[in-house]
């Protein structure tokens, strides 16, 4: 399943032993605060990848990218996808709140592979039209996001309309297009905690949800509910830092290496 993965080195034993010791130096064992365990996220992350990356295991540099704004990290392959690209939803502050990756499986690449004969030049003018067709392609591809912090479904559902550029008198439409995907998620999902990890997989115009690896339910012939989801991180309005460009120069470093 998505995302459970570290970019570190050593065991992850020693580094939560680590990572707990400096948390006790932080709160002043010397004051006499109370010690408590690591944060939730942090714990609860920390058992999702200790099964599936042990020390015996291949390269964790071979397994995992991370996100370089909020240092989350993505499995490079996953349910037969390939990432493409990564990138950072910020505040209004600009702070990270969460991460999002993209995934595309091999029919996807077969789709868009006519982009391949086009000069770096030419792709600027035409990227468009590569978000576009990916968008509406049925092949197989997810969005995979990552929690950094807590994040209200409200706000997430604003996210997504405020990048459909919905124009004045334009609302009601936009957010009726949305009300398969909101109602499955406020019956399913609601507000995040940092650490949780959203998947959102559409094919063949099917929309499938899960929680932390586990299917919470699926939209089933909608297009349109699919084609909106993608559209507020790839289209032309998306304002996931880097998203973008990150898919674009990964799809082309992908269909270069068959």
């Amino acid at each position: 399943f998505f995302g459970f993965a570290s970019g570190a080195t050593e065991p992850l034993e020693m580094r939560l032993r680590m990572l707990q010791r400096m948390f006790a130096v932080g709160v002043g064992l010397g004051a006499g605060v109370a010690v408590h365990a690591l944060p939730q996220p942090l714990t609860m992350y920390a058992q999702e990848i200790g099964p599936t990356l042990g020390p015996a295991g291949p390269p964790r540099s071979q397994i995992a990218v991370r996100e370089p704004k909020t240092g989350l990290p993505f499995l490079k392959r996953s349910d037969g996808q390939v990432l493409t690209g990564t990138g950072c939803q910020a505040s209004h502050y600009v702070w990270p709140r969460y991460a999002v990756g993209v995934y595309l499986s091999p029919e996807a690449k077969w789709e868009l592979s006519s982009f391949l004969a086009f000069s770096p030049s030419q792709w600027t003018a035409r990227a468009d039209m590569f978000f576009a067709k990916l968008i509406g392609g049925p092949s197989k591809k997810t969005l995979h996001l990552q929690m950094y912090r807590g994040v209200g479904l409200d706000d997430l559902l604003q996210d997504w309309l405020a990048a459909m550029e919905v124009k004045e008198g334009e609302g009601p439409v936009k957010a009726h297009v949305l009300s398969p995907v909101r109602e499955l998620l406020q019956a399913k999902v609601g507000d995040m905690a940092a650490g949780t990890h959203l998947t959102l997989t559409a094919e063949n115009h099917t929309l499938q949800v899960a929680v932390n690896g586990d299917v919470v339910g699926c939209i089933d012939a909608v297009p349109e509910a699919c084609r909106a989801v993608f559209e507020a991180y790839l289209g032309p309005g998306a304002s996931t830092a880097g998203l973008k460009t990150s898919v674009q120069d990964g799809f082309i470093r992908w269909a270069q290496e068959a």
